[in-house]
């Protein structure tokens, strides 16, 4: 019905005469006209919240008021920008547009930073007519109608008009108008303005400095428990170094570490602080910042025995083990806190003995300046032998222009004030961030985007195909990848340890395992990569393990499944046999359904779900050949049919084989079916411990050496 009002009124538009002294008066040309919308990142498998009823920005309704309940907003959902381009249905000579947003901070709301106009004759090349910013202050409080608008000086030719604008947050446009007449033959040539180029590669393998593998550690102010924040060498180990499940240190693990502040907090904060209450830390959400606060930070990095004193005591304990030489560093990122402007004092920041105020983007650029000059100062004294400072890393993961509206320009002067240093900078935007598509201009040395699948229900539908649409995302914008593993992976396991799997499985087929670097989020310490390493829960040890593969660029998940098991397996009368099904990945075996899907004819068989063994009896006193088949699935269409055959021999008659060699992990674990003889029965993580005697107890004279690395 909406619809339909909107297209009537457009033909009494054009049936109208307008005219002032015989000119033309221009009208909204864009009135019922139909248009297309498009994100600037993918977004049908994730938020995909957008609300447009039909047309609605064309149907000549503008909100008559600024609650955001109001049904004739357009209600837009992050995925950093929009490009409307209305067809206009015929060629005119476009004099102007007027478009209405609403700015409404409290719930978010805010209007474009950025609103570009274009105009196109044939719908795929388009000149830009029209670059304007946010008319309405960023920080008004009330609730307003903002309206981006202008009256070209010349006119243009055009039968397609397109807008594009950012989108932080929540953007609700109401109604895009655009002015024009019938063309007159004096319309402004059209010049093609070139396209953005993106890099449309994600960022290079050496884009860290080399680093490829960095682990973020959280330090910092929690008075409820100083083990989050005191990380000590113990707790490191298992991260410097590969570990066996007995603590024995085997290879490397990562290599990088990104020292950060847990929750943004500082000793100034208020306790008990109520809402409305200022919010006084480190972080971005802080409302003033203090020094002394600063000071404390610096003081936890360098303190004596945790965190980065740990951390080389640490890689001195590998290098060590290891035999890696004396060429063997460990780089290090830390933290810059942000500076917030405010009227309070912050502290003296430029040496002169005055106690300085932050109220200006060039007072944080002098704040910052203080701290990373101190920072290097500590880390010079400090003498590591092991430790290579690389540089910083920024800690707010968008550019939220409602949280400061220079805030790009802060982060611009802030990379120029590291690099003056000989230091790099890094960032880890989460997924679908605003201001994304300028982190690579902006000159962060690396940026890693964050998925987010591990936390966010709304892109938990469908994970293989909102990683797709991630590496898509990452690709455009010449970025690497954030690995979340849950911080409550020990105590929710794979309900939320599934998702971190499809990290591994999409990376690992995309190319983001081997071409680009990888930071890592595990919550606070001493973090789940370390418990992961400690546990005997197989499948923790399994995340611990398939991370090291993942680290090491030897992580397999094949896009189609196949299984194997020896062609003849021999068995004697009255006795059973297990044997080992070996999928052709690294899939957790409860990954992987298991279905008999055809019964053996002289005997019986079971297959143990956590581990994709199988156990076969023959019928009693039977001697001969048999068989038996096992559907093994991933799901969906992802299946291999497997036909294992089965030899009943005398006792005694069993031929042997050749032993076969070493196998490097000592991961084992029983079976929870609670079998006797499954106790036995190695938890298949790619290379698993066979105890010889186990053969010898179930009748199989093949023999497997198989060595221990506790």
């Amino acid at each position: 019905m909406k619809k339909g009002l909107a297209i009537i009124m457009a033909m009494l538009f054009s049936l109208s005469a307008f005219s002032v002294n015989g000119e033309e008066t221009p009208k909204n040309i864009a009135a019922g006209k139909a248009y297309t919308v498009e994100t600037d990142m993918p977004d049908t498998r994730s938020y995909n919240k957008d609300v447009d009823t039909g047309y609605m920005l064309t149907d000549g309704k503008k909100s008559s008021t600024t609650t955001i309940s109001d049904a004739n907003w357009v209600k837009l959902y992050r995925a950093v920008g929009r490009t409307i381009t209305i067809d206009l249905e015929d060629d005119f000579a476009v004099t102007g547009f007027n478009c209405g947003f609403l700015q409404f901070k409290g719930p978010g709301v805010y209007c474009p930073k950025y609103f570009v106009v274009s105009v196109s004759e044939n719908g795929k090349d388009f000149m830009e007519v029209a670059a304007l910013e946010n008319p309405v202050p960023i920080d008004k409080p009330a609730a307003s109608r903002a309206v981006y608008e202008k009256t070209f000086e010349s006119t243009y030719k055009a039968r397609y008009v397109r807008f594009h604008f950012n989108v932080e947050v929540n953007c609700f446009p109401d109604e895009f108008e655009v002015y024009g007449t019938a063309l007159k033959g004096d319309e402004k040539p059209f010049v093609k303005t070139p396209e953005k180029v993106f890099p449309n590669s994600y960022a290079p393998k050496d884009a860290a400095g080399g680093a490829m593998d960095l682990m973020l550690l959280h330090t910092g102010y929690y008075p409820e428990n100083a083990a989050i924040v005191d990380n000590t060498m113990e707790s490191l180990i298992p991260y410097l170094a590969y570990v066996s499940t007995s603590g024995r240190i085997l290879d490397t693990m990562f290599d990088s570490y990104i020292f950060t502040y847990v929750g943004g907090r500082g000793p100034s904060e208020i306790p008990n602080r109520k809402e409305g209450e200022p919010i006084i830390g480190v972080g971005p959400d802080t409302t003033r910042s203090f020094k002394s606060d600063w000071e404390f930070l610096l003081g936890k990095l360098f303190d004596p025995v945790f965190n980065l004193k740990a951390l080389d005591d640490a890689s001195e304990k590998v290098r060590t083990s290891l035999k890696l030489g004396d060429d063997y560093s460990v780089p290090v990122y830390i933290t810059l806190p942000y500076p917030k402007i405010s009227d309070y004092v912050f502290g003296d920041y430029d040496g002169d003995g005055v106690d300085n105020k932050i109220t200006s983007l060039a007072d944080c650029v002098k704040a910052q300046k203080w701290f990373i000059e101190e920072t290097l100062n500590c880390w010079d004294e400090a003498g590591y032998k092991n430790l290579e400072l690389y540089g910083f890393y920024w800690m707010h993961e968008a550019i939220s222009y409602g949280t400061f509206e220079d805030e790009a320009e802060l982060i611009k002067l802030t990379i120029d004030l590291c690099h003056s240093y000989d230091k790099q900078i890094i960032s880890i935007p989460f997924y679908q961030a605003s201001g994304i598509e300028f982190y690579n201009e902006l000159g962060f040395d690396c940026s890693f985007m964050q998925p987010n699948l591990s936390f966010n229900e709304p892109l938990q539908r469908d994970p293989a195909g909102m990683m797709e649409d991630f590496a898509e995302a990452c690709k455009k914008y010449g970025l690497a990848v954030e690995m979340e593993i849950h911080h409550h992976l020990n105590t929710k396991g794979r309900e939320v340890g599934k998702f971190y799997e499809q990290y591994m499985i999409s990376c690992s087929r995309n190319g983001m395992m081997t071409d680009t670097p990888h930071a890592y989020y595990q919550g606070a310490g001493p973090g789940m990569i370390y418990t992961t390493a400690k546990s005997s829960d197989p499948y923790m040890r399994y995340i611990y393990d398939t991370t090291y593969k993942f680290i090491k660029n030897t992580l397999s998940f094949p896009d189609e499944l196949k299984a194997s098991v020896d062609n003849l397996t021999y068995v004697e009368k009255n006795d059973d046999v297990i044997g080992k099904i070996t999928l052709n990945g690294d899939w957790y075996p409860r990954d992987v359904l298991a279905v008999i899907t055809k019964e053996p004819k002289h005997g019986s068989v079971r297959v143990f779900e956590a581990t994709k063994n199988f156990l076969y009896t023959p019928g009693k006193e039977y001697l001969g050949e048999d068989s038996f088949e096992v559907k093994l699935s991933l799901g969906d269409d992802n299946y291999d049919i497997l036909t294992i055959n089965i030899s009943v021999v005398e006792p005694g008659m069993i031929p042997s084989e050749p032993e076969s060699g070493p196998e490097t992990s000592d991961v084992t674990s029983a079976d929870e079916d609670g079998d006797n003889k499954s106790l036995l029965i190695p938890i298949l993580l790619g290379a698993a411990t066979v105890i010889a005697a186990a053969a010898a107890a179930f009748g199989i004279i093949k023999r497997v050496k198989l060595k221990s690395n506790g």
